[in-house]
């Protein structure tokens, strides 16, 4: 839907006084899109890798880090990548939840939208209740 938009070529809009203007992104005419500086070059290589080929080849490799997932889960959220999201919150939940990282994915699943992560986080924390909040990552 993000896309969509961006590229969508201007619909047309009449104001109170009978004017017709055209409404559209910039991005639609230019072709361009500019990427936040939020996010790394390995983060969009990894989200267009998703795009093109509707997986992540280096997840089965267990070579991305916590870091670079929420990363991910942050641009997916952000351009409304649903699928790749659904991907990323699955990942981070089988492979990188533990008593040090259970913290950040928390408190990134509000800024990011990403209900099914924060059910599992509640669940982890419950199931592992000392020692997550013995852990320091918690207790920042």
């Amino acid at each position: 839907e993000y896309f969509k938009a961006l590229f969508r070529k201007g619909a047309t809009s009449t104001s109170s006084s009978g004017e017709t203007t055209h409404v559209a992104f910039k991005e639609s005419t230019e072709n361009t899109i500019r990427v936040e500086p939020t996010f790394s070059p390995k983060i969009v290589r990894l989200m267009l890798e998703f795009l093109y080929t509707n997986r992540i080849s280096a997840l089965s490799h267990g070579r991305i880090s916590t870091d670079d997932l929420l990363s991910l889960l942050h641009l997916s959220d952000r351009w409304l990548l649903r699928d790749l999201k659904r991907l990323v919150e699955h990942e981070l939940i089988r492979s990188h939840m533990d008593v040090n990282t259970v913290p950040r994915m928390y408190c990134a699943t509000e800024d990011f939208h990403a209900r099914r992560l924060s059910k599992a986080c509640i669940d982890f924390i419950m199931e592992n209740i000392r020692e997550v909040a013995g852990n320091h990552a918690f207790q920042e």
